[in-house]
């Protein structure tokens, strides 16, 4: 028998020396069921679930401190860990081009960091442990100085076992705002995953759920069960949306509402878009103005090809006066993007997963491209100690952490990034790379008729996109899949902006 150490997210809450709780496996990497467990006792005073708290950040140095929070959805009431004690963590409103100092204060019994997703900050405060930073251990505090370069809605979460951590409530959304900024309302996407006893618990030696991500039966927006805002005002509202689910991806409709993209994760599209829904893939944001002909009720929707869920209500009172549909252009990305539409890539990235011994799975149930729910949970007991996901180059064959780029501070890199369908399962992945901006040039040749800045692109199960990365900002700097069990299993490469730094190994190409 093999034993590992199994932890819910109750007992996580605190420190139990000695307590261990046997698992069989039938065959290594396949979590079968614990044989024996012992019941952990939440003590009352953890229930510190608080009302949102929101801060404009100033000179100060701000408080950001990880407590334990009782997230009630329903009838039950979940053990969990928030920022400053609430989920989301605190909206954080921001100035571009304002530098700003957060004090992170660790009381959980694990390590932990901070990645300020988005941001084009200074490497050493990028988040990511060993890379740019050593993890914040139990009871220690970490100061990060940022810098907030771009407008737009950025986030903040933990980079060690995101999977468990971020799962467990750690998250928050940041507003970083100009002069044009219009007044967001914030709709945080997440999903969570519940059995009979409350959360489907974590372990601490092996991921679970490695294979196709742990999608959740439970959906949470902004920390609750459903979205409810209610509209007064005959004005058009935004709508800044977030994903921060482990692996779900959302499609977004508000049927008879007039929806507008205008912005993306770093800010305003070259052309707004009047749309009926959009996909939002994993730490991925979307920015819609959104218009009401007619007082009354209106559905916000989780509107897969599978499953329609209705996710909240938006109750209008005044209709708004509704805008002509015309195209508004706000920036000069096409002339960029132009002289490398037709030119051949820097580099081609593979996509793909290595399951020794078990063949080709296939997916089932695939619509667009996407497995937008678990149609496969029979493969929720595999963990990462048989499964190892992969990003190569296609030249050299170096895969994950063996491959790192060097790239030139100014310059440009045109990246394919090719998903198989040859794979043994294929399966969407929201690829981000840190410290940099993107813009989509085309997917499967066919071009992006509405740029925008981005860090994160969701490329679908056969597919072929090609991004042009601006190389801005110096520093060693990771590329990974954000579906959360797909990076705690390996997919993760890394590249050098500039210059090595000082005293650092590398084996940069």
């Amino acid at each position: 028998m093999k034993q590992a150490y199994i932890f819910f997210l109750a007992a996580s809450m605190f420190l139990i020396a000695g307590i261990s709780i046997f698992v069989t496996f039938s065959s290594p990497g396949h979590l079968d069921s614990a044989v024996g467990q012992t019941l952990l006792v939440t003590p009352p005073s953890l229930n510190l679930s608080r009302v949102s708290e929101s801060a404009t950040l100033t000179s100060e140095p701000y408080a950001l401190t990880i407590l334990p929070v009782t997230q009630h959805i329903g009838n039950r009431s979940l053990p969990s860990w928030g920022y400053n004690g609430q989920i989301p963590g605190p909206l954080l409103t921001v100035w571009k081009g304002s530098n700003h100092t957060i004090v992170v204060t660790n009381t959980m019994p694990y390590e932990t960091t901070v990645h300020w997703h988005g941001l084009r900050l200074e490497n050493q405060f990028d988040g990511v442990p060993d890379v740019t930073q050593k993890p914040i251990g139990p009871n220690e505090t970490f100061t990060y100085q940022l810098t907030f370069p771009d407008a737009g809605i950025f986030w903040y979460h933990p980079h060690i076992r995101e999977d468990y951590q971020q799962e467990a409530g750690l998250y928050g959304m940041i507003h970083v705002i100009d002069e044009t900024s219009p007044h967001y309302y914030p709709v945080v996407l997440d999903d969570i995953a519940l059995d009979a006893n409350g959360t489907v618990p974590f372990y601490e030696e092996v991921i679970t759920h490695a294979v196709m991500g742990r999608y959740g039966n439970q959906y949470v927006i902004n920390g609750r069960e459903a979205y409810i805002l209610n509209v007064t005002d005959s004005k058009p509202i935004y709508l800044a949306f977030l994903n921060v689910a482990n692996v779900r991806p959302f499609r977004i409709t508000i049927p008879g509402a007039k929806m507008t993209h205008i912005e993306g994760d770093l800010g305003s599209l070259e052309h707004e878009q009047v749309i009926d829904s959009f996909v939002l893939a994993p730490a991925e944001r979307v920015v819609v103005r959104v218009e009401f002909p007619a007082a009354g009720t209106y559905t916000l929707y989780n509107d897969n090809p599978l499953k329609q869920t209705a996710l909240g209500t938006l109750v209008v009172t005044n209709p708004t006066q509704l805008s002509p549909n015309e195209e508004r252009t706000t920036s000069g990305l096409s002339a960029l993007v132009q002289p490398y539409r037709s030119s051949p890539p820097n580099h081609t990235l593979n996509l793909g997963l290595d399951l020794p011994n078990m063949g080709h799975m296939g997916a089932m149930h695939v619509e667009d491209r996407i497995e937008w729910e678990d149609t496969m949970p029979m493969m929720a007991s595999i963990t990462n100690e048989s499964v190892r996901w992969t990003i190569t180059d296609a030249v050299t064959k170096k895969q994950n952490m063996a491959l790192q780029y060097l790239w030139p501070l100014g310059s440009y890199q045109k990246i394919r990034l090719v998903n198989s369908l040859e794979s043994p399962h294929p399966m969407q992945h929201p690829i981000h790379f840190h410290g940099q901006r993107f813009l989509v040039l085309s997917t499967n040749g066919i071009p992006t008729n509405s740029l925008g800045w981005k860090d994160t692109v969701l490329v679908g199960m056969g597919d072929t996109v090609d991004i042009l990365l601006e190389v801005s900002n110096p520093g060693e700097w990771m590329i990974h899949c954000h579906i959360a069990e797909h990076l705690q299993s390996g997919m993760m490469s890394s590249f050098i902006a500039g210059d090595i730094p000082a005293g650092k190994n590398t084996h940069a190409n």
